[in-house]
């Protein structure tokens, strides 16, 4: 998948959001298996027990956020070992307004509009197996 369908995909995402589909909608944009999100969404993949979690195993974990707590909340799930030891690449945190993501590779973490996902299509480029350097 090239990074302008990402992109297009992206802006696709953005502009017809909906909030329960949005992470396996996210993941469909990079080109995830349609099986594979399947399995996810059904909790097969799902490695996550507690509700409205999503850890992927190696590859993200996501959590509806709380307005204003996201960044913070952010920094206390990049400690968190039930998470680590899943090792996901990502960790996402929505309110549907804004978006906050933490690299755990890299450590850097964005803090945007959710209307600029597609914006940041290279941030997260790391999910399609690719390095940004």
């Amino acid at each position: 998948m090239t990074p302008k369908e990402i992109e297009q995909n992206l802006q696709q995402l953005v502009e017809n959001l909906t909030p329960e589909d949005f992470i396996f909608d996210f993941l469909l944009a990079f080109g995830f298996p349609k099986a594979s999100v399947s399995r996810l969404k059904s909790g097969d993949y799902n490695q996550s027990k507690i509700a409205g979690e999503i850890l992927y195993k190696g590859k993200i974990f996501f959590k509806v956020g709380e307005t204003g707590q996201m960044l913070i909340e952010s920094e206390i799930l990049a400690k968190d070992e039930r998470i680590l030891k899943q090792k996901p690449r990502f960790i996402l945190l929505t309110d549907f307004k804004s978006i906050v993501a933490k690299d755990l590779k890299t450590k850097a973490s964005k803090d945007f509009p959710i209307e600029e996902l597609p914006n940041f299509k290279d941030y997260f480029i790391p999910l399609t197996g690719s390095e940004i350097y």
